[in-house]
């Protein structure tokens, strides 16, 4: 009799869930492991949006003895309501190994999105891609999420809007009279909108002020108070203005008009915007 050779056989097994690939539990909230966002919940600037998921229904493949191995992959992105990106896509992958001890674990992933500094209002959508390189099968979920922001139409016209005064740069809330004192600091803010967006959503805009008399004539003069440009990720299309003066101990006690004259360096276009308060 003549002995054959044992030969080593390797078998690699797929297992798959009957259920098939699942996303479960894709929830936006607004702090790590904190309360899931209420539907009408607003995000705002600066903000961080604590995204999560778990999946289900992946399959499987055996490597060894009571060891199969999980091979995900995902992709998220954030966009409006529009389609366009507010950020760039990001993508991972979940690879690991199971025992039939794991047979009900769910693999959780989170993505923190950390919002611009200066958003418009609006809804967004996390789009979230998952895959199953092993079943060759995908899934994919809409997770909206409301941002409380500036509202500016593409199309609006430059100009210097929702001006307020302030005593100090810190308070909140506006004067409801804009009346000072001779040696008093005048704060304003104001919104610029409607500039030219370049190439790379780049804008540059500047502005000047100066102060007017009852009669007409000029008090004071700044024609360069300041200039801000940018290329963010997201179309931004109101840029924050913030101006300061000092009012001398000898000004004249009466009414001044504050003349703000706003230019937008990409297309060449200006425009002016006035108001008025009083030295008492």
């Amino acid at each position: 009799m003549r002995w054959l050779p044992a030969l080593a056989l390797f078998v690699f097994v797929l297992h798959a869930q009957t259920d098939g690939l699942k996303i479960e539990n894709a929830v936006v909230r607004t702090f790590d492991e904190g309360p899931i966002a209420a539907s009408d919940y607003r995000f705002r600037a600066g903000e961080t949006v604590y995204f999560s998921f778990q999946v289900s229904g992946y399959r499987t493949q055996s490597v060894e003895f009571d060891v199969s191995k999980v091979h995900l992959s995902w992709t998220i992105a954030v966009q409006d309501d529009k389609g366009v990106p507010l950020e760039k896509t990001t993508e991972g992958t979940i690879d690991t190994t199971v025992t039939p001890e794991d047979r009900n674990w769910k693999p959780i992933e989170r993505r923190n999105i950390v919002l611009p500094p200066i958003v418009p209002e609006g809804r967004f959508h996390v789009l979230l891609e998952v895959r199953d390189e092993l079943a060759k099968s995908s899934r994919k979920a809409d997770i909206p999420f409301l941002l409380a922001g500036y509202t500016a139409a593409p199309d609006a016209p430059l100009s210097a809007r929702n001006f307020r005064f302030y005593r100090t740069s810190e308070e909140k809330d506006a004067l409801e009279v804009a009346a000072y004192t001779p040696g008093d600091t005048l704060w304003a803010r104001f919104e610029i909108i409607g500039y030219q967006l370049g190439e790379g959503n780049r804008y540059s805009v500047e502005y000047g002020l100066k102060v007017l008399k009852a009669d007409g004539s000029l008090a004071f003069e700044q024609p360069d108070a300041a200039q801000t440009d940018g290329a963010p990720f997201y179309a931004q299309r109101m840029v924050p203005g913030v101006l300061s003066l000092s009012i001398p101990k000898d000004m004249a006690k009466s009414n001044y008009t504050l003349v703000v004259t706003v230019t937008d360096r990409l297309s060449g276009r200006t425009a002016e915007a006035r108001q008025t308060f009083s030295v008492e």
